[in-house]
């Protein structure tokens, strides 16, 4: 059949289309699908402008339902069509009656409903209603289906990896719903030691990376001291974790240059590191009895100046980054310069992308350094007018504040000398020019610009830190703490004594419990203190740890054959769990003191976007932290690592307390989940009320997860659905589409292989921006991206 023949057919059968929909022929319609192809439903929507499934759904009528499942059945309509606000066909019609634009007729949108999971199991219905990126209409769908909580869970889990593989961006409202979900059902029933699933048989395989985050935080958060509820807990989280970054262990190293940490102990104080480590080992282990005996009152204090004292140190941290990063950057030139060809230099430099993602923050905290000192210097000139301008203490802390100056403006010239050629320039030269000596010369001039290490060394025998000298200035201008680097030392160091003052006090403690077993009389010597107080010491550094605590005494008891009373022992052991229980409660109602303040309780945050400010996430990752110790020491919270290794995308249990404790990166990897996490889990912390030491039934659930074959399936479809559109080819692109391709999904793309590396692209923006797409294709895709011919 000729082609004119071919667009003739075309004409005759979207007419008889009109017509069998006008007169609502469900027959003469099937009749003529059946001649149909994707180009005559394309020329259809191009004549009329409008869908037919769409025009049939906007009715509202049931009479139309019938033309529905007819259009859907023959693969050429899809409910995922969008109109020009981006909604799908159901997401439009919600939204339409949401806002009473039209009235439809009663039950109408559960049979659209019905009609486009017609025939799917459950997992598939779930996968196909949340592609349409509404969360009205996904209550609307789960209102209908009626899911027990077992089967739902592990309908969305299945759902939701797919999703994730075939990297389906969902709407932020619908994500945070489902998610919800998820981590509320695996807090009640997956939260103690998890075997599920179909044991060995099964494939442990690891998703999708999600959103990676930054797990650093940022010393001298903006906090409001007076708010009791969070700035406490926020900035023991800030030391926490500001801790974390400076240990160095076999385990953890973290800060393995050892002139980067002398040169931080010149700007500081040598000891500055040693007690912010030994802080974030305490707020690890929150329950020691040391950490309980401490006065809060001394922690309130404390915490309440730093927030006016960090702005030095923050000076420090920003000043020592951009140092770094210069050495990376310098590093990367070496390893460029060390290439033995042309193709590997170019491989390496594709690798790691056009743009300099260093750039833009290295100016950023260089600009604060900068105008830290601007400020600085504004504040001596100013002070130098008074009396204490003319003292010789105020004379030396002013030379010092030149010296600092004068490393900062080295710094200066070395971001300039960069400046002069920068990455991207000298990543253009090296891919343009076919000489490799040539290109050698040119990395050799780069590397030997400057040396960031060079700047260290300066910093380690030049750079004196201001607070031996502010302390000598006579009567110590207040103005003048904001620059004293002993002060947040000082301060901070308080609570690490106190830590330790408290560990001299548990022989007492020992003394205590010999006198409640009644055993004082017969251990009444030194000795017998001082062993029972080092069994005991376990306990001692973890409370929570109750078994332990009462094994020993039994165990002491029985060796030294003193007598032991079951009963009195069991009302003891029933108090140490009330004081658990306690401890618990009383950071519960702390969350959900925080979790009631008017910026929560305005915005619904399951079922919005969460947006927490940087305060208000540190302290809600500081209490879960502690909520997440007491689950675990209880058997509450067990291993769930088989969980998150079969893709299950929320993190909870014993692997959820390590990411707050440690680094959340490897976690977030493994689990394809970001941020949000924390301010779910949150919700869900403050949803329930637990009783400890009350049983709780270790249930038999069987889940059944996407293999590992199942997710090289899912990616070959997309590949395959890349490759029929580069090829132009209609008909086989819309045959993988209906096979299970998912178009609106993001590709591993390159528009050019010799010239930048792979990344994830849009077909309705990037890969359309790059390829010259055939007209028919162009129509099909204006079906999924909104305004797609005007990209």
């Amino acid at each position: 059949m000729s082609g004119g023949e071919t667009k003739h057919g075309d004409i005759l059968c979207i007419g008889e289309i009109f017509e069998s929909i006008a007169g609502k022929d469900e027959q003469t319609l099937a009749r003529t699908l059946e001649r149909s192809s994707i180009k005559t439903m394309l020329l259809f929507e191009s004549v009329y402008g409008i869908s037919p499934l769409l025009h049939c759904a906007r009715t509202g009528d049931m009479s139309h339902l019938a033309l529905v499942r007819c259009l859907l059945r023959s693969g050429l309509c899809d409910s995922e069509t969008v109109d020009s606000k981006g909604r799908t066909v159901l997401a439009g019609l919600v939204g339409a009656h949401a806002q009473t634009e039209r009235t439809a007729a009663p039950g109408f949108l559960e049979r659209m409903i019905e009609i486009v999971i017609e025939g799917a199991d459950d997992s598939t219905a779930c996968y196909r209603m949340l592609k349409h990126n509404s969360l009205p209409l996904f209550q609307a769908f789960l209102s209908l289906k009626q899911y027990d909580e077992g089967r739902l869970f592990e309908c969305l889990t299945c759902a939701l990896t797919k999703l994730r593989v075939k990297l389906f961006i969902l709407a932020v409202d619908l994500e945070i719903f489902v998610l919800g979900i998820l981590a509320d059902y695996e807090f009640r029933h997956l939260s103690g030691k998890w075997t599920g699933g179909r044991g060995k048989t099964v494939h442990e395989w690891k998703a999708q990376a999600g959103i990676v985050i930054d797990c650093w935080s940022v010393i001298g958060k903006r906090v409001q001291p007076a708010n009791v509820e969070t700035f406490q807990d926020c900035l023991k989280r800030t030391v926490m974790t500001l801790g974390e970054m400076l240990k160095n262990t076999k385990s953890t190293p973290n800060m393995p240059n050892g002139r980067l940490k002398q040169a931080m102990g010149c700007m500081i104080t040598p000891r500055f590191a040693d007690i912010v480590i030994s802080l974030r080992n305490s707020y690890a282990r929150p329950f020691s009895l040391s950490q309980l005996l401490i006065d809060a009152n001394l922690e309130r204090r404390v915490y309440s100046s730093l927030p006016q004292q960090t702005v030095v140190i923050r000076m420090v941290m920003n000043l020592l980054f951009v140092i770094v990063m210069a050495e990376v950057r310098r590093s990367f030139y070496g390893m460029l310069m060390r290439c033995g060809s042309l193709d590997a230099l170019r491989s390496l430099l594709i690798y790691t992308s056009k743009q300099d993602v260093f750039s833009t923050p290295i100016q950023t905290v260089f600009g604060q350094v900068t105008q830290y000192f601007a400020n600085i210097k504004g504040l001596l000139e100013e002070l130098s007018e008074n009396p204490v301008g003319n003292t010789v203490e105020f004379s030396q802390l002013g030379d010092q504040i030149q010296v600092q100056c004068g490393i900062v403006d080295e710094v200066k010239a070395m971001l300039a000398a960069e400046k002069e050629l920068d990455y991207e320039s000298l990543r253009q030269k090296c891919i343009s020019c076919n000489d490799l000596s040539t290109i050698r010369r040119l990395l050799h001039s780069k590397i030997n610009a400057y040396r960031p290490n060079a700047v260290l060394e300066s910093i380690c025998n030049r750079w004196i830190g201001n607070g031996s000298s502010i302390l000598r200035v006579p009567g110590m201008v207040v103005r003048l703490s904001g620059i004293d680097t002993e002060l947040v030392c000082n301060e901070l160091a308080r609570i690490v004594n106190a830590t330790r003052e408290a560990k001299t006090s548990y022989k007492n403690h020992t003394r205590q419990l010999i006198e409640d077993l009644n055993i004082s009389e017969v251990v009444d010597d030194v000795e017998g203190v001082e062993q029972l107080t080092e069994l005991l010491a376990p306990y001692y550094e973890n409370i929570l740890l109750l078994d332990k605590k009462w094994s020993v005494l039994k165990s002491f008891c029985k060796q030294r054959r003193l007598p032991w009373n079951e009963t009195d022992a069991q009302k003891l052991r029933q108090r140490d769990e009330q004081q658990v229980q306690t401890l618990y409660d009383e950071r519960h109602r702390k969350l959900q003191t925080i979790l009631a303040r008017p910026d929560f309780r305005g915005v619904d945050p399951v079922r919005r976007n969460i947006i927490v400010q940087e305060d208000m996430n540190a302290t809600l990752e500081q209490l879960q932290l502690e909520l997440c110790a007491i689950l675990t020491a209880v058997g509450y919270f067990g291993d769930s690592f088989q969980c998150i290794k079969q893709g299950i995308p929320i993190i909870q249990g014993r692997n959820y307390r390590n990411l707050l404790a440690h680094d959340s990166l490897s976690y977030n990897m493994l689990s394809a989940s970001g941020d949000v996490k924390k301010t779910v889990n949150a919700l869900v912390f403050n949803r329930l009320q637990i009783r400890l030491f009350e049983s709780k039934q270790n249930e038999s659930i069987e889940l059944h997860l996407p293999s590992l074959e199942n997710m090289y399936q899912w990616v070959e479809e997309q590949q395959q659905l890349l490759a029929c559109v580069l090829a132009d080819d209609l008909t086989q692109t819309h045959a993988m589409m209906r096979s299970g391709g998912e178009i609106k999904g993001y590709f591993c793309f390159t528009p050019d292989v010799a010239q930048y590396s792979a990344a994830y692209y849009s077909i309705g923006h990037k890969i359309k921006a790059y390829c010259a797409l055939a007209p028919s294709l162009a129509l099909l895709f204006d079906r999924y991206f909104p305004f797609f011919g005007e990209y």
